[in-house]
């Protein structure tokens, strides 16, 4: 994910949770009122708990409630699609993108506040002079992140945004009138415990990061900003947010365009059956398609245009600069997605390769794509739905004749050349027993560390990078990733 997890520098480093997302970051520094190792900070009082302010979050999640984009196209909200799309949307609903970020709330935060698994010590990996803390609170009012130094509390901010779905990771923003923040610690799922917030110091509680509208684009469907009440020069100004005009969650709209004017058009027509003012993604041909993903799966991109400016169908390198170069195998694996796919021979033979060639946008996929999994035999099965879709091409000779027609790339010549497709059928000899049909993701799109994503993590006295699974198709060094 592009934006919350990196940034240039401390700028570099959604998308979690993550969402993965994603993870996740693209912000800039702010009011400087933090808790660090030398005591100093710690907001109003110099000692005194700074409070959130108590009045809840707003947003829409899933009604337009009125919101529209830079271009005043009006969104509808993804609820709005369920009405007459109802097992698509069902199913939407549990995906990760559906859950890239939410209105905090217990049903959507990760961490534990259980005692004893609320608490995120920085001296467990810092000699520091003083005791730092972090302690997650579940109170009546809401979900608080505390700092405490030498245990005296000296800042609590609430937790008001959840970003990311959990599936690798989450982060959490917090409310300062109109601005969002993110807060110190976030929620790192191959742990299930709290961690360090990606980028953030080691010897310093802070919760000074502004989060710019940028961030917002590929972590949400659309917001309505507010004039800026002060100038910062810079590629990520401070964003102003109405609050009650933000549409939660990567939703329908991301990929289908603003909504209002097809729902409206739909109720005075209900017996059509070809949508009209909405995006159809089958009409929008290999390369829009693609770059309606990578608008935020492809690194850090200069923006050319005001955030939540860009529609689905509309020219990528109109409203962002080139994406990061990722031509080797030692490419940055988190958030470019997209440049490692089309580095990838698979993607530059087909015609028609897409990123739904293997992925399914409308319902929950498996965990063959993850670092991780639920289950043991959940991770297996997830790697053997998505070998499957490599064998749709990679198919072995007896399987098929040179020239027909063998799945969503092209044709068997297209894929093999004149040889035929003896040659792009996995070459490795298999152990007794093996069945390497089930599992062609190990091998040729192994796991990767982060170069950018770094955490503290419980035990560790080493910063530990983010695992993401690499998107550049080939032949790798070794044949499967180290366990």
């Amino acid at each position: 994910m592009r934006r919350l997890w990196h940034i240039p520098v401390w700028l570099r480093v959604m998308a979690v949770v993550v969402g993965c997302v994603a993870l996740l970051t693209r912000c800039v520094s702010g009011d400087g009122s933090d808790a660090s190792a030398d005591g100093k900070g710690g907001g109003a009082g110099g000692g005194a708990v700074s409070s959130a302010a108590a009045s809840g979050v707003g947003g829409a999640s899933g009604t337009g409630g009125g919101v529209v984009n830079a271009k005043g196209e009006a969104y509808a909200g993804s609820a709005a699609c369920v009405t007459c799309h109802k097992s698509i949307g069902d199913g939407y609903m549990h995906t990760a993108h559906a859950m890239a970020s939410a209105a905090a709330s217990a049903d959507v935060i990760k961490g534990s506040f259980a005692e004893g698994k609320n608490i995120f010590s920085f001296n467990e990996y810092s000699q520091l002079p003083v005791s730092l803390r972090v302690v997650m609170q579940r109170r009546d009012s809401g979900f608080f992140q505390t700092a405490y130094i030498n245990g005296a509390a000296r800042r609590t901010e609430r937790f008001g945004v959840v970003v990311g779905a959990g599936e690798k990771a989450q982060s959490y923003l917090y409310w300062r009138g109109h601005q969002l923040l993110q807060l110190p610690i976030s929620y790192y799922t191959p742990i299930d415990g709290w961690v360090n917030s990606p980028g953030f110091p080691v010897d310093q509680i802070k919760f000074n990061r502004l989060i710019p509208a940028h961030c917002m684009e590929c972590h949400a469907t659309t917001a309505t900003l507010l004039p800026a009440t002060e100038v910062i020069p810079g590629p990520n100004p401070p964003a102003y947010f109405d609050r009650e005009k933000i549409l939660y969650g990567v939703g329908c709209e991301n990929c289908h365009g603003p909504g209002a004017r097809h729902v409206e058009w739909a109720k005075g027509h209900p017996a059509e059956k070809t949508g009209q003012f909405i995006v159809r993604w089958s009409k929008l041909g290999r390369e829009r398609a693609v770059e309606a993903c990578a608008v935020c799966h492809s690194g850090i991109r200069e923006s050319r245009q005001p955030a939540f400016s860009f529609v689905a169908g509309d020219t990528l390198d109109h409203y962002f600069g080139p994406g990061p170069v990722a031509d080797s195998s030692h490419a940055e694996v988190h958030g470019n997605q997209y440049g490692l796919l089309a580095a990838s021979k698979c993607f530059r033979m087909s015609g028609t390769m897409t990123c739904t060639s293997c992925h399914t946008m409308h319902g929950a996929e498996g965990n063959g794509m993850a670092t991780h999994g639920p289950t043991e035999s959940g991770m297996r099965d997830g790697l053997a739905a998505y070998s499957q879709k490599c064998m749709s091409c990679h198919k072995p000779a007896a399987a098929i004749g040179v020239g027909s027609g063998v799945g969503a790339h092209g044709s068997a010549e297209t894929l093999a050349g004149a040889g035929g497709v003896a040659a792009h059928f996995c070459s490795r000899k298999p152990s007794r027993g093996e069945n390497i049909t089930l599992n062609c993701i190990d091998c040729h799109m192994p796991v990767r560390a982060s170069g950018l994503v770094n955490l503290m993590t419980p035990g560790q006295k080493q910063l530990t990078p983010l695992l993401v699974r690499s998107h550049l198709i080939a032949v790798y060094g070794s044949h499967r990733q180290s366990k």
